[in-house]
């Protein structure tokens, strides 16, 4: 899980399917914790993702002209 682009916690990934338990979000399965609050934005991807790969995807949502920039057409 991260937060503002930063990785909080890892989880195994096991992958849809492979738990009897369904696919939570703001829910802990094992517990009865649940998130009292609002949820932005959620993505689910098809493999693990490193801190830094998390850390670039959030920077060029929350500031995409410091992501990259358009020169001068050719």
């Amino acid at each position: 899980a991260a937060y503002n682009g930063t990785l909080m916690t890892t989880l195994p990934c096991l992958g849809i399917g492979a738990k009897p338990n369904d696919s939570c979000t703001g829910a802990d399965p094992y517990t009865p914790g649940f998130w009292n609050g609002f949820i932005d934005e959620a993505r689910i991807s098809g493999t693990n993702l490193s801190a830094g790969r998390i850390a670039t995807d959030y920077n060029n949502q929350i500031s995409p002209g410091t992501f990259f920039s358009v020169g001068a057409q050719e």
